[in-house]
């Protein structure tokens, strides 16, 4: 499957998670998503400015720090993600159960991320700026676990014959 087929055939399966998604519909419509991103993040750059807001917090070891928040990302590059999101959750999760896995395994890092982000803000929030910064530390480890786990499901071959989600899509034709 070339690039132009894996697009059309990503756009064309937008809410579609049942099924198998090969590696090379996955990793092409991946670099499709990035490459626009990248070019429409460049253009968010050169048309907007961004508000930063500087949070104060302490170390473990009493020093004083602080931590730079950019805020907005501009215009285009967020519309892009928005749109973009429900396909590329579609393939990846199609990509998980042609690995035999599954598709919902696409959703570990992402569900890591939200809940130690949010857990990192709300301690902040709360004033537990000691704890968030543990919390922010030690979660590394859970996060890296969760990266590392879904690339290699991402990456690995796909099941030969027909498993439980359907058939080979390098053996079908749509």
């Amino acid at each position: 499957m070339g690039p132009i087929e894996a697009i059309t055939t990503c756009f064309r399966k937008y809410v579609t998670f049942s099924g198998r998604a090969s590696r090379a519909e996955f990793w092409w419509f991946a670099l499709f998503f990035i490459l626009v991103d990248y070019g429409l993040s460049q253009l968010d750059k050169a048309l907007f400015t961004y508000p930063v807001i500087d949070l104060p917090y302490i170390t473990m070891s009493g020093a004083n720090m602080t931590f730079t928040l950019s805020l907005g990302s501009g215009f285009f590059s967020p519309i892009w993600s928005f749109l973009i999101l429900l396909p590329f959750l579609a393939v990846g999760w199609r990509r998980m159960q042609d690995a035999g896995r599954p598709g919902y395994w696409f959703a570990l890092l992402p569900v890591c991320l939200t809940v130690i982000v949010g857990a990192v803000f709300l301690l902040a929030t709360i004033g537990a700026t000691i704890l968030a910064h543990f919390l922010l530390k030690s979660s590394f480890l859970i996060l890296i676990g969760a990266f590392v786990t879904t690339l290699i499901n991402l990456l690995g071959s796909s099941q030969q014959k027909t498993n439980k989600y359907g058939p080979n899509p390098s053996e079908v034709t749509s």
